[in-house]
């Protein structure tokens, strides 16, 4: 029978597989990730100048900023009447692909998003671009075979991913500048994404989100999360218990 090299010595495929999973559930318990808008889990590590999660997912006020002056940086975008461009600089956040929830709907954010591959199975990509090209690019450990450690998305560029076949999970990071703001972010409708690239709609259409939410605060509730806090107002928030020693 077949045999991997996995945690110093070699084990059979079952074995494999089975190990495979328990890591999985370790990764996702001991990082703290919940369920994900898109599909996968994810638990953000990182928002410039304030407590990671606390914001649902939104720029902070100055208020909830330390160093306002650092962790801030202006845009152009006003997705509301109320909104004055203002993103934090930088996120980042733990994102998994998980052989029960294996892809990634298609959605569209106007920041640049860089991916880098930290474990687990490759994770193909579906980029179509503001001018209507449409790449596929394979994030995963297997240089000598095209795949990247790391992947640009440009800010504007519609993208679904899909996690390789026979993969138990993909963990990969995200950074995001300027952060993160669900003021940023859309699902793609079949209609847009047809309008686009209507080959990329035809081959990955399966991949539009068939609901849509377009409120998130939920995915980060203490029902959701499975753990929480208080926000000064005694709203619940979820923050991640993490350890890094997996």
């Amino acid at each position: 029978a077949a045999r991997r090299w996995i945690g110093g010595g070699w084990i059979a495929d079952a074995d494999s597989s089975d190990a495979s999973a328990s890591r999985k559930d370790a990764l996702i318990a001991k990082l703290g990730m919940v369920p994900h808008p898109e599909g996968g889990f994810f638990v953000e590590t990182y928002r410039t100048g304030t407590t990671p999660m606390r914001t649902r997912g939104k720029t902070s006020t100055v208020e909830e900023t330390r160093d306002a002056a650092d962790a801030l940086a202006p845009t152009s975008r006003r997705a509301t009447d109320d909104d004055d461009g203002a993103r934090n600089c930088m996120t980042s956040i733990y994102y998994m692909l998980t052989r029960e929830s294996a892809f990634q709907y298609w959605a569209c954010n106007e920041s640049d998003h860089v991916h880098y591959h930290h474990a687990g199975a490759s994770v193909t990509y579906h980029l179509t671009r503001p001018d209507g090209t449409y790449e596929r690019k394979v994030l995963g450990q297997r240089v000598e075979r095209g795949e990247v450690l790391q992947l640009v998305v440009r800010g504007g560029t519609f993208k679904a991913a899909v996690l390789e076949s026979g993969g138990e999970f993909a963990l990969i990071g995200e950074g995001v500048a300027p952060g993160f703001d669900f003021r940023d972010f859309a699902f793609v409708t079949d209609a847009r994404l047809a309008s686009r690239n209507p080959a990329a709609y035809d081959e990955t259409r399966q991949w539009i989100k068939p609901v849509p939410e377009d409120t998130f605060d939920h995915y980060y509730s203490k029902s959701s999360a499975g753990g929480g806090d208080k926000t000064d107002d005694g709203e619940d928030y979820f923050t991640p218990t993490r350890s890094d020693d997996v």
